[in-house]
């Protein structure tokens, strides 16, 4: 493989640090819901801050936040502060919140400190559906949070760029519009939407994209369109599959299907042919209905809407190793992404899946630039951009014990990197980057 430049560089262009693991509310959609969530409590400790210094003058981002809420770290602003005075001219420092913490005068001195990207959740338009989403919060926090960040900006005669970021599910999706009219009212300038992780089995059917992949139900549909055209039926393919005699009519019918997946094959991926057929088509257009609406409102009112796939997506993307981003915990442990930040356990596509942190290194031992430019490091970000890895969900034979055990020591190709059943390389989450 010919490397990116990115690979290539001797330091990362966007880190994500862990402020503090502690939070203020309860919320379902929160990794620490899970039930095997191995993320202890703590705050990162600013003195390990010189040991991100080589990288600071270099890096287009600083984001401020991971699992807690940033607000809760008692030198937030010196944090900031310090990043700041050491950043280039244009790069932004900033942070995801709910908002409930944040004061005119935090606001203030915030912004003064050098923040210029801020996020809010606002995950529904009504208050009840807030919060139930969020218990302990309140929708009018998030709207506070956003007026009183756009009259500090105004105040101090700063640019401060304030978005939403909105966690979209079965219960939600029909807030979407209504919550970005809101943020719209208040002035923001962007707004994200990320698909639900599931953190818990109960959580499961809140999800609202389609485990197969774009290439596949592309294929599928195609497919279908032609069998239909010849009179064979697929749909009862599971029906009579294992029957010991089978009709003329019937042996079409796998004949159909069984080229069908030679040819997936051949094009390089496989189908999930019970998937495929479970699709819930009536979903799928609500979902595409409520995107529409949003991009076509976002347009008219200036706000720059970042969507996620509704379908994964088939040329898998690691936008984490693309865009050269580093992920460090509140303890100083540095990891490669999103995804393999911290220990939990999630349903991806309904199965239970077991997740480690992959670490290589901490700032109380080595600088950033070093744990960035060691030979593992950069062997690992190699092999996640060689994409030579499959697609768990759209896998006919999975939940396999390669993937959804315990302890994960490779996948069906061989590939010790613990990427196949990433979601977040198939475009379906998002974060404020």
């Amino acid at each position: 493989m010919e490397e990116t430049g990115l690979l290539r560089l001797n330091y990362p262009s966007q880190i994500y640090l862990e402020t503090t693991t502690r939070c203020n509310l309860t919320c379902e959609m929160c990794v620490k819901q899970s039930s095997s969530c191995g993320i202890a409590e703590g705050d990162f400790d600013s003195a390990m801050f010189s040991s991100i210094d080589s990288v600071l003058p270099h890096i287009n981002t600083l984001i401020l936040s991971g699992i807690g809420e940033p607000l809760l770290h008692p030198q937030l602003e010196e944090l900031i502060s310090y990043a700041s005075e050491r950043m280039k001219t244009g790069a932004d420092i900033g942070f995801q919140t709910n908002g409930m913490l944040l004061t005119r005068e935090k606001a203030e001195s915030l912004i003064n400190a050098g923040l210029n990207l801020i996020c809010v959740s606002m995950d529904a338009s009504t208050s009840d559906t807030f919060r139930d989403l969020r218990a302990g919060g309140e929708l009018s926090d998030a709207e506070n949070a956003i007026s009183i960040l756009k009259e500090a900006g105004i105040l101090l005669k700063r640019k401060v760029r304030i978005g939403i970021e909105f966690v979209i599910t079965k219960s939600n999706l029909r807030h979407l519009v209504p919550a970005l009219k809101i943020a719209a009212q208040k002035g923001v300038d962007f707004a994200i939407v990320s698909h639900l992780i599931p953190y818990d089995e109960r959580l499961v059917g809140g999800a609202v994209y389609d485990r197969n992949i774009d290439k596949a139900v592309e294929f599928f549909e195609r497919e279908l369109y032609e069998a239909d055209r010849e009179g064979i039926d697929i749909a009862k393919y599971f029906d009579i599959r294992w029957k010991f005699i089978h009709t003329p009519e019937e042996e079409r019918i796998i004949k159909a299907v069984e080229k069908m997946t030679a040819m997936a094959q051949s094009e390089g991926f496989h189908l999930n042919l019970r998937s495929l057929m479970d699709r819930d088509i009536k979903l799928i257009h609500d979902v595409g209905t409520v995107f529409k609406e949003a991009e076509a409102f976002a347009a008219a009112a200036g706000i720059e809407l970042s969507l996620p796939a509704s379908t994964p997506r088939g040329d898998k993307r690691c936008d984490f190793i693309e865009s050269g981003s580093l992920f460090i915990s509140w303890n100083g442990d540095v990891h490669p992404c999103h995804f393999l930040w911290h220990k939990f356990q999630c349903y991806i596509s309904g199965w239970k899946k077991f997740v480690t942190p992959v670490s290589f290194g901490n700032l109380k031992e080595q600088s950033v630039s070093d744990i960035w430019n060691s030979d593992d490091y950069k062997k690992f970000r190699e092999s996640v951009a060689k994409y030579d890895y499959p697609v768990c969900s759209n896998c006919s034979l999975a939940p396999c014990d390669y993937i959804y055990s315990e302890t994960f020591e490779q996948d069906c190709y061989t590939n010790t990197i613990p990427c196949c059943d990433c979601q977040w390389c198939l475009g379906l989450f998002q974060c404020l980057k």
